[in-house]
């Protein structure tokens, strides 16, 4: 995983002077880290199931970047996570006509004081040249909140959550679907089952971290 990640094509390196994770300094960090980080990193492996991807594993340092980002106005590392992201979706030589996001919640877009998911999206979109679709998949009503909930008891909770708009616009062409975290994939199998109805050619989950 390493090795693909280190000789990823087009891929943007970074340009910060110190590592996101251990913070030393370093010049030119590849995707924010430096080489001892970037080693000792908790890649992924191989896709998680069929047509479901993931940069790393949900654990130390992957969870504190993606606190960092989403509640420590660390926004910066969004970029990083997005080139990773892209990184993974060459690796597997995949092609898309356009990058989709799991919806924010409103309320926590305002607590955030950002939209973490479409900032990625926005920049994965330029990483690999093709359009975002953000704007197709809406929410439509809020959710309380899935942690700690079981598969089952969050797909009652995210039932008629989300909606497409412009659906035409999605049939026959293929679809990346991203989020932060893939959990038990409750989310993503719901804005899928929406997307699906629209018949997409295909729609692939991509994810930073994914939970194992």
């Amino acid at each position: 995983m390493n090795k693909w990640l280190n000789h990823a094509v087009n891929v943007i390196f970074g340009e910060d002077p110190c590592c996101i994770v251990c913070k030393s300094d370093v010049v030119s960090p590849a995707y924010g880290l430096c080489e001892a980080c970037f080693n000792e990193f908790p890649f992924a492996e191989r896709p998680l199931i069929q047509k479901c991807y993931s940069v790393a594993r949900y654990e130390p340092p992957v969870k504190q970047l993606i606190y960092d980002y989403k509640y420590n106005d660390q926004r910066y590392l969004g970029k990083y996570m997005a080139q990773m992201m892209a990184a993974v979706v060459q690796h597997y030589q995949l092609e898309f006509d356009y990058v989709l996001t799991v919806p924010s919640s409103e309320k926590r877009k305002i607590n955030r004081g950002f939209d973490h998911t479409l900032y990625i999206a926005e920049v994965l979109s330029d990483n690999l040249d093709i359009d975002c679709g953000a704007h197709f998949l809406q929410r439509i009503r809020e959710t309380e909140r899935l942690k700690g909930l079981t598969k089952a008891e969050r797909l009652v909770e995210l039932d008629k959550v989300f909606e497409v708009s412009s659906g035409e616009v999605l049939r026959g062409n293929r679809l990346l679907l991203i989020d932060d975290i893939l959990t038990t994939g409750a989310t993503l199998s719901a804005c899928t089952a929406v997307l699906a109805e629209h018949q997409p050619q295909s729609i692939h989950w991509l994810t930073f971290a994914m939970v194992i």
